[in-house]
């Protein structure tokens, strides 16, 4: 839990979304793209115009990105190993009303939770504590993964919407679903948007 507690509080949680969504999805998902690339093109035959796009300076350095991924590796499998009777049983909005579930996670905390609170300081509403976030069904935590994705397109990304989606990260189950992978890609997307539009300092 401390390693969790330590990992949401890194500044540039955000950036790494990119390489947790293609990680996630298994090699399974990049393999296919690589060797059509390996069989097409070699290095030497590559033109200027298909030549590797050269690397945003704004990017964190391929050492952090490992050491990133390698820790979300550990905490994912402490996820999957947790005991599920620490899992809170509440009582959520319905599914299909994403506006509620953005209120009881991002603005109003739910009653049965806010004694987690001070370990949240950025969060409003309920926290991604682990008893909590243990407690959400497969089809909530893929539903909430497109919400969540969502909401930063809408209003970007908030220090507390940040943490929940590399909790629910953590909580997808493989295979995972084409409206899932779909959302992944949009949130790269943005990722990558918000890169380039950082300030070099």
């Amino acid at each position: 839990r401390k390693l969790l507690r330590n990992f949401l509080s890194d500044k540039r949680l955000a950036v790494l979304f990119q390489v947790i969504a293609d990680r996630v999805r298994g090699p399974s998902c990049v393999s296919i793209v690589q060797s059509c690339i390996v069989e097409t093109v070699s290095e030497k035959e590559a033109s200027p115009s298909t030549s590797v796009q050269e690397r945003d300076p704004r990017a964190p350095s391929r050492e952090w990105c490992k050491a990133k991924v390698a820790e979300f590796s550990v905490l994912r499998s402490r996820m999957e190993k947790a005991p599920r009777r620490k899992a809170m049983r509440l009582q959520w909005p319905n599914l299909g009303n994403p506006e509620q579930w953005e209120e009881i996670l991002l603005r109003r905390c739910h009653p049965k939770c806010v004694q987690f609170l001070p370990s949240f300081p950025n969060h409003k509403g309920t926290p991604p504590a682990v008893p909590v976030v243990l407690g959400l069904t497969t089809a909530r935590v893929e539903t909430l993964i497109q919400y969540a994705v969502e909401w930063a397109e809408c209003d970007g990304f908030t220090r507390a919407l940040r943490e929940w989606l590399f909790v629910l990260f953590l909580m997808v189950h493989k295979p995972i679903m084409p409206d899932v992978c779909a959302a992944m890609r949009s949130l790269a997307n943005l990722c990558r948007n918000t890169r380039s539009s950082l300030d070099m300092d």
